[in-house]
């Protein structure tokens, strides 16, 4: 598998989940797997990266256990 190709798997493991936006933590990992970093924000919010070869996606979420919200904060895609 190509660099980019791992990247575009991610990408659509993503697509599949529908919409990412207000799911649960606990959702978004079952679904996709552990994140290459976590990071404390703030009042208790944490942002999880999903960073391959040519995807990047950050979420962050309203609380740091599984019933956390999530909210998109950024996604870049290579083609």
């Amino acid at each position: 598998m190509s660099a980019l190709s791992e990247g575009r798997n991610l990408q659509a493991t993503f697509r599949d989940l529908k919409k990412i936006a207000g799911r649960t933590r606990k959702d978004i990992v079952t679904g996709v797997g552990l994140p290459n970093s976590v990071s404390s924000l703030p009042n208790g919010k944490v942002v999880l990266q999903w960073i391959t070869p040519g995807y990047h996606l950050a979420l962050r979420f309203e609380g740091q256990g599984d019933n956390s919200i999530c909210e998109v904060t950024h996604e870049t895609a290579v083609s």
